[in-house]
């Protein structure tokens, strides 16, 4: 149990910085795009470290093939939720409505794979998810914490405004998005630790990233969205965001193994905790008051889950 709690630890502090790379590379190439290409350096990072790391017990049958493609989607859905998120708000306020996320495994864990669940964990549970609403009453107010960049605007009548780089976004989207994210994640981290034994820790963080790859690229082909590397000054958010999420998904897949996702989840969402902190202190975010309540309080559930 305490080494399953400590790789979970590892995997928030990976998501952490790997929440302020995303935002980074979101804003400099735009969510798609960064999006393609931190899974394109993930699949391959993971790849080359399953042949000497993984290993394989398990051979793969039809439902760990079921739980691979289920993985695979909802991955998608969440990073594409997640990059368009955090390019479009700040980091304050779109990282509690994807901290859901440890919600949604731990209610698949309790009704899929017959997991048990403390009356702690159940009251962090409703604390994050009082925390979401107060967030999401804010956004209905004006204060979706839109990144207030130089070019940003105030909120129009029709409720929309300009982000930091000028793209008109309404006030709704970021927070919708963060919300699709953390469904996404919720499912897919318990489908990813179905496929573990067959496909290993690396191997599986590889596959899902591939299959992502696989549907993202033509759907954003026929989008119009840009897929050219990006230039020199993007590259270090691109493979730092790349780099830290698959660390935390290995991470992640390899404390399933130790404690029971029940578990593991909610201390891997401590990454919401420090991110809003890293916000606060070091990119000067202010959030509306009623949205830092929300934030603050979702961050607080998250910690009486980890207890």
């Amino acid at each position: 149990m305490i080494v399953g709690l400590l790789l979970a630890l590892a995997t928030s502090v990976a998501w952490a910085f790997g929440n302020v790379f995303i935002q980074r590379s979101g804003q400099a190439l735009g969510g798609p795009r960064a999006l393609i290409w931190a899974l394109l350096l993930g699949a391959a990072m993971s790849g080359i470290a399953a042949l000497p790391f993984d290993q394989r017990p398990a051979a793969f049958t039809g439902p760990i093939t079921f739980w691979l493609a289920a993985a695979a989607v909802s991955g998608l859905v969440a990073y594409a939720g997640l990059f368009y998120a955090f390019a479009h708000a700040k980091l304050s306020i779109a990282v509690p409505f994807v901290s859901c996320w440890s919600l949604v495994a731990g209610g698949l864990s309790l009704t899929v794979f017959d997991e048990a669940i403390r009356p702690g964990q159940l009251l962090g549970a409703g604390i994050v998810l009082a925390g979401v609403v107060l967030v999401s009453i804010a956004a209905g107010r004006g204060e979706s914490g839109a990144d207030d960049g130089p070019r940003a605007t105030a909120i129009a009548a029709d409720g929309t405004h300009n982000d930091r780089s000028g793209t008109v976004v309404s006030r709704w989207k970021p927070p919708v998005a963060a919300l699709l994210s953390g469904i996404g994640f919720g499912v897919m981290i318990p489908a990813m630790a179905q496929v573990q034994p067959a496909a290993g820790s690396f191997g599986t963080a590889g596959a899902v990233y591939l299959l992502g790859l696989l549907l993202a690229v033509p759907l954003a082909w026929r989008a119009g969205v840009p897929l050219a590397p990006p230039d020199r000054a993007a590259w270090p958010a691109v493979i730092g965001a790349g780099v830290f999420e698959t660390v935390g998904f290995v991470c992640v897949n390899a404390a399933g193994r130790y404690a029971p996702t029940a578990v593991v989840a909610p201390v891997a969402s401590l990454a919401a905790a420090l991110t809003v902190v890293y916000a606060a202190v070091f990119l000067r975010e202010r959030p509306g008051k009623l949205a830092f309540s929300g934030a603050l309080l979702a961050s607080i559930g998250v910690v009486v889950l980890a207890l």
